[in-house]
């Protein structure tokens, strides 16, 4: 879109719009005059689907980013209207037909000179509100920047971005609880991003490069409370946490149409403070609505809890809850636990719940790995590896249950060994579009369909320097 309005910018140069010396209401009446045509003609309903991409990309990040994933969305059927209605066009378009006079004037219009300005001026001008940006490099910045978040002046369509340069964020010991904990006072979205260079100017998604530490101390923690938006974590690790990760939306306000998303992250080695804590919660729950609650392209392992569902994705009427290209593996839990459960609040009508490409395996001796147990409706799942489910499927679900092999679990290392079942086992037509890069960066699809979990290919001894590869 953005050559072809380059190139309605270069026409509309060649043939000047107005004379050299106009001036008054002689400025005013070309503009004018394609500004009625554009209404006439409708123009809004064919931009409307190249506006709609256009605006999911202006909420999510820079254009062309590929670093930049957009937020997966349920409403598949709706992309599929858009994409045909775009090929209707293009078929139409390709046809010649007959013009009237009055047709003929109309397309005089619409390919007038100040009509071309107009349309490059559309076509260019942002949509929704530009996003509030801040680049930080250590523990204070991000601390500083969390909470002029919370503070931001209301806007249902602005955007809080905050870019952490890579590195690692120690958490210094605190014994006040509420430390670390970002309570919203407005619904402004939230994206925390890691993985970018020094000033922020580039950018390599890779979660192992920016640490979030909370040094195993009490009350160690990132819980992002009564969010009222969209809200993103992506491309960082957490280790060492004592209260988890956490983003709940508010109680009070609807979710419908919310998205709270964990992305490309490692959760490794927390160790859950009590029973009460959690290693990872998404609560996308509020005014009896549920949001789209999304795991994927992340592995939590190797973190020790005492709670009854450790990892706990939930959400309300018309929500989904979706864990794509993901592990959760090697946690101990109490026996009985719930590793890894997806739950409604309330919920009694269209809850989506997708379990695709991934495994949930080895999370502790006499606890569940996966939970659906409190689904209204028990959902399918065709592509991901299971350990011990609890819960119904429904009929014709058909998964693996047997050892993933991983290359060498105890040293913490969840690539897919050789042979591995989990090969070449994903889901070649994902519901929600796969990343073009797994977990560490490397190329997402590497055989004929994606591999299970977040590391694509097999492991391979490889040479390492100064504890990199």
């Amino acid at each position: 879109m953005w050559h072809r309005t380059a190139a309605l910018i270069r026409s509309a140069r060649k043939r000047p719009c107005l004379p050299p010396n106009a001036s008054g209401i002689v400025l005013l009446r070309p503009l004018l005059a394609s500004i009625f045509a554009l209404a006439a003609a409708r123009v809004r309903v064919v931009l409307r689907p190249g506006l709609r991409a256009l605006a999911m990309q202006t909420r999510i990040g820079p254009i062309n980013d590929p670093a930049v994933p957009e937020y997966p969305t349920a409403d598949a059927g709706r992309r599929e209207r858009a994409d045909h209605f775009g090929r209707h066009h293009k078929r139409q378009a390709a046809a010649p037909s007959p013009r009237t006079p009055g047709r003929i004037q109309m397309h005089r219009k619409l390919h007038h000179p100040c009509t071309t300005l107009a349309l490059a001026a559309v076509l260019t001008s942002p949509v929704g509100h530009a996003a509030t940006t801040r680049c930080v490099s250590d523990v204070a910045g991000l601390d500083a920047a969390l909470k002029e978040w919370v503070v931001t002046a209301p806007d249902a369509d602005a955007r809080f971005v905050i870019q952490m340069q890579s590195g690692n964020y120690a958490l210094p010991a605190s014994s006040v609880s509420e430390v670390y904990q970002y309570s919203s006072t407005t619904p402004v979205a939230l994206e925390l991003r890691g993985g970018y260079a020094s000033a922020c100017t580039d950018r390599t998604l890779d979660a192992r490069n920016t640490v979030i530490d909370g040094g195993g101390f009490a009350n160690a923690r990132l819980h992002l409370l009564n969010v009222n938006q969209d809200a993103l974590i992506e491309g960082i690790s957490f280790t060492g946490l004592t209260g988890g990760v956490q983003i709940i939306h508010r109680l009070e306000a609807p979710a419908t149409g919310h998205h709270f998303r964990v992305s490309h992250a490692r959760i490794v080695g927390n160790i859950a403070a009590d029973f009460l804590t959690y290693t990872m919660r998404l609560w996308g729950f509020g005014n009896a609505s549920g949001a789209e609650v999304v795991l994927d392209n992340s592995l939590i392992a190797d973190n020790l809890t005492s709670s009854s569902t450790p990892v706990l994705l939930s959400t309300g009427n018309n929500g989904r809850i979706a864990v794509n290209s993901s592990s959760v593996t090697g946690n101990i839990a109490s026996s009985g636990a719930s590793m890894l459960s997806l739950q409604h609040w309330n919920a009694v009508s269209g809850l989506d719940i997708v379990f695709d490409s991934s495994i949930a395996w080895n999370n502790g001796s006499g606890a569940f790995d996966l939970d659906v147990s409190n689904a209204p409706i028990p959902p399918r799942i065709d592509f991901g590896l299971i350990g011990q489910l609890r819960g119904a499927l429904a009929m014709g679900s058909s998964y693996l249950s047997e050892d993933p092999q991983f290359a060498n679990p105890t040293a913490g290392e969840y690539r897919l060994a050789p042979g591995s079942p989990a090969l070449e086992a994903g889901n070649p037509m994902p519901a929600d579009a796969l990343p073009d890069f797994d977990l560490i960066g490397s190329p997402r699809v590497q055989g004929v369909v994606p591999d299970l979990g977040p590391f694509e290919g097999e492991f391979s001894e490889r040479v390492f320097v100064n504890g990199f590869e």
